[in-house]
């Protein structure tokens, strides 16, 4: 609600429209899908977009479907604000900001692993993978840097994660500040 509450503040009533954009977990918890409610009942009815999760998904083929697309360019085409929303893990969130910069829309984080919240805040990088026959030929081959216009966590969706998650998450703080 607060989220919403947020981007209604910035946002005039019918002159966006929101894409909220999860993985199967995360479409599985419903944290998206309450995302995207919240945005409706502040007059933001949007789009909901979700995908296969992790590495070996963060492709074109996977992000770039025709039905998305159609939809933010019949909401260009109304004149409206295109606001990506990436709610879950780090590689919908490196994927979804590729498809927002491709096509000059607006863009917000929504991380959901201390891992995501750690790349959303300190990196610009966003990219596909080269994923042939379902391995990953090479990693974050096609990108851009584009930054969120803000980065909301949503602090109850990070008290679920495994300490495995946590540790990854330290070791990747560590290499991002040397």
């Amino acid at each position: 609600e607060e989220l919403a509450a947020r981007v209604a503040a910035v946002y005039p009533a019918g002159q966006l429209f929101p894409i909220v954009s999860c993985g199967e977990t995360v479409d599985r918890l419903g944290y998206a899908l309450d995302v995207l409610h919240a945005l409706g009942r502040h007059g933001h009815p949007g789009y909901y977009f979700a995908h296969k999760s992790g590495e070996t998904n963060k492709r074109w083929a996977e992000y770039g479907r025709p039905e998305l697309l159609g939809a933010v360019a019949r909401a260009k085409a109304a004149g409206m604000t295109v606001l990506f929303l990436a709610v879950g893990g780090g590689c919908n969130g490196n994927a979804t900001g590729v498809v927002a910069a491709m096509t000059n829309s607006h863009f917000i984080e929504v991380p959901t692993t201390p891992l995501h919240y750690n790349d959303a805040t300190t990196s610009a990088k966003k990219a596909f993978s080269l994923v042939i026959d379902g391995k990953i030929r090479s990693k974050n081959l096609l990108g851009t840097f584009y930054l969120p216009r803000l980065v909301f966590c949503i602090n109850e969706t990070l008290l679920t994660c495994s300490s495995a998650s946590i540790h990854s998450t330290v070791g990747e703080c560590t290499k991002t500040i040397n």
